[in-house]
């Protein structure tokens, strides 16, 4: 899926899970701990301009500093002369640091190896 696409799913999923968590869990207690701070009538143009431009933002913030980093890769060709690798790189995480602990790298290994077994790994070269 695209940008565009990504980004409008999350925008709606976002707004109707906060919808549902501030009017059904969320209400009861701003109304009995901050009660006092809020104003006693709200114009919903308010709400809505002011809320859209929050969550326009927020979500594309998530977005950008989370889920792009999830979807985006990048590729590395390993070339063998026999045993030996010719081209070498790091493997790592989301946020672009290499992989120190063993069990990520342990659990890694398997997966890779369970892979090249049942020969899921697509050749794109």
């Amino acid at each position: 899926m695209g940008f565009v696409s990504v980004y409008l799913v999350m925008l709606v999923v976002y707004v109707v899970i906060d919808f549902i968590w501030i009017t059904l869990f969320m209400q009861a207690y701003f109304t009995a701990n901050l009660g006092h701070l809020l104003r006693e009538s709200v114009e919903t143009s308010f709400l809505v301009t002011y809320g859209s431009i929050f969550f326009i933002f927020y979500v594309l913030g998530l977005y950008w500093f989370g889920v792009r980093a999830g979807i985006t890769s990048n590729s590395a060709i390993i070339a063998t002369f026999g045993e030996q690798a010719v081209d070498t790189f790091y493997v790592k995480d989301l946020f672009g640091l290499k992989l120190h602990s063993l069990s990520k790298r342990e659990k890694l290994e398997h997966k890779l190896k369970e892979a090249i077994q049942a020969g899921t790994l697509i050749d794109t070269y």
